[in-house]
């Protein structure tokens, strides 16, 4: 091969190297593009199930006579109450909290290691 001839086989490797590598970006892009299209669909088609969900059992618990809204505060006063106990349970014996967190860890990492 010739020094002339080798240069352009050398350009028309790179040319052909780098037309393969846009179409490859272009591929993955458009991949990239139609699965957050997908999980955005997946997504509202939860957040619709979910909602229609709720809004049945209210349908159902109203229907049996039970006052949700009257649950609903019940619910967030309980709520706040445990938070306020672990609080204080937490500042109380900051060492037995940091201990406990430990052990909920190491056995959450080994649950999740098998």
């Amino acid at each position: 091969m010739t020094q002339s001839s080798s240069s352009a086989f050398k350009d028309k490797l790179t040319t052909e190297a780098e037309a393969v590598k846009d179409d490859a970006i272009s591929s993955v892009a458009s991949t990239i593009k139609a699965v957050k299209e997908d999980a955005a669909e997946i997504q509202r088609s939860v957040r619709r199930s979910a909602a229609e969900l709720a809004d049945e059992v209210t349908t159902k618990l109203k229907a049996a006579g039970v006052d949700t809204d009257q649950l609903l505060i019940t619910a967030k006063d309980q709520a706040s109450d445990l938070q306020r106990q672990l609080i204080d349970e937490i500042r109380a014996r900051p060492m037995r909290a940091i201990g406990v967190a430990a052990a909920v860890g190491v056995l959450f990492g080994l649950m999740s290691a098998r």
